[in-house]
């Protein structure tokens, strides 16, 4: 990944965290500042120092230094508003001293001539109570309590899906579903003209909101309670024949949507519109925990041909396991480490069959479907999450030895 590439990167993650901290605006960095504009006061942090040549990050530091830094503007963004309300109250306090003074005087002569005398004998116990009353509560940041709760919520249901359960739309705290598209021309990035038919951009917002009129569901969900990132595809640097890509993430309500079984399909609907609205060459769609990698609820994966198909399975979830399922590589590694081995995994799908792949996929219930000399799609269904996973598990065991399966 380039400088260049690395910093809208690291801008795109960090906004996105701090829009689960509650935080809007977007972030940029410059040199060795990191900047939160929009949606309030324009605040810096700098850079850690070790980061100064971090183009080559894993993206698992990349996702590491992106949490340090929104809670860093976070922070800055809070302090700078506070001082802001404090400087302007005071402003607005000194217009109203005159006509405080005169209310005053007036309540104080009303009280010291018209009311009757009162009982003080109670004074010093009310003053105790009072005082008492008042003390100060250390303050909580809710925000990051709601994180860590949504982070044990989406574990929880992690450990269900891999003992082969469902999930539900009472399950979407902590989740957020992506699309990950990678195409063999240059010009498939978050800028592309393409995307303005699916997604409304937001004024001073990096996210987007979802309005295709293909997707009626999904458009109907209140923006202000959900919203679309679309980022670079690390994923792009390492894909065989492929030149760039992007990344779709749906967070907050949007989410319900892809844990119900009929409004998932709205989803895959969608991804297929987008990828041939892209002429992208690679495509899966599947869910994850927003303060992870791991990825899980993969419903829907396409290539060039049956082969391809198998590729985008195995590269779009095995890579990403909880531990990596893609010989040859670790935890921590990043495309240039990636790229080794999916290529061979790409020369030995290559020649994949149709019946192959339906044989591989028998146990797990997910489909084939091929259009000859255009594409291939791989689908699971909705129920037990964890099928995609385990296709991808197979389907490595089976090309690593020498593609010994069943013809």
């Amino acid at each position: 990944m380039t400088d260049t590439g690395w910093r809208a990167e690291l801008g795109a993650r960090t906004t996105e965290i701090l829009g689960r901290f509650g935080v809007a605006g977007r972030v940029e960095v410059e040199g060795q500042l990191v900047w939160l504009i929009g949606h309030g006061p324009t605040v810096e942090v700098a850079l850690p120092e070790l980061t100064t040549t971090s183009a080559a990050q894993t993206p698992q530091e990349l996702e590491r230094l992106a949490e340090r830094l929104a809670r860093d503007l976070a922070n800055a963004r809070r302090h700078a508003a506070g001082k802001s309300d404090s400087d302007s109250s005071w402003v607005g306090w000194l217009k109203l001293i005159p006509p405080i003074s005169i209310m005053v005087l007036v309540t104080w002569a009303a009280a010291h001539y018209l009311l009757p005398p009162r009982n003080l004998s109670k004074s010093s116990s009310t003053l105790n109570r009072s005082a008492v009353a008042k003390r100060s509560v250390p303050a909580v940041d809710p925000s990051a309590d709601k994180r860590e709760r949504d982070y044990r919520s989406c574990m929880q249901t992690v450990t269900r899906i891999q003992q082969g359960g469902s999930v539900t739309p009472l399950d979407i705290d902590g989740w957020v579903v992506e699309l990950s598209l990678i195409s063999d021309k240059t010009d498939l990035d978050p800028t592309a003209a393409l995307l303005s038919e699916f997604f409304e951009t937001r004024p001073n917002d990096i996210e987007r909101s979802q309005h295709w009129t293909g997707a009626p569901l999904l458009t109907g969900v209140d923006p202000a309670l959900a919203g679309v990132l679309i980022s670079k595809e690390p994923l792009a640097d390492a894909a065989p024949v492929a030149g760039s890509g992007i990344k779709i993430t749906w967070r907050g309500q949007y989410v319900s949507k892809y844990f119900a079984e009929f409004e998932r399909q709205e989803y895959v609907h969608l991804a297929d519109a987008l990828y041939r609205a892209s002429s992208a060459r690679y495509g899966a769609l599947y869910a994850r925990c927003a303060q992870g990698v791991a990825r899980y609820l993969g419903a829907w994966f396409r290539g060039p041909d049956v082969g391809g198909a198998a590729w985008t399975l195995i590269a779009e979830i095995g890579l990403f396991a909880d531990l990596p399922q893609v010989p040859g590589v670790k935890s921590g590694d990043g495309p240039e480490q990636w790229a080794v081995s999916l290529n061979r995994i790409a020369i030995l799908s290559h020649s994949l069959t149709r019946k192959q792949a339906a044989f591989l996929l028998s146990s797990t219930e997910g489909s084939v479907a091929e259009r000859p000399g255009v594409s291939a799609t791989l689908e699971f269904p909705f129920a037990q999450g964890f099928r995609a996973n385990s296709a991808s598990q197979k389907f490595i065991r089976a090309l690593t030895a020498d593609m010994a399966i069943s013809r």
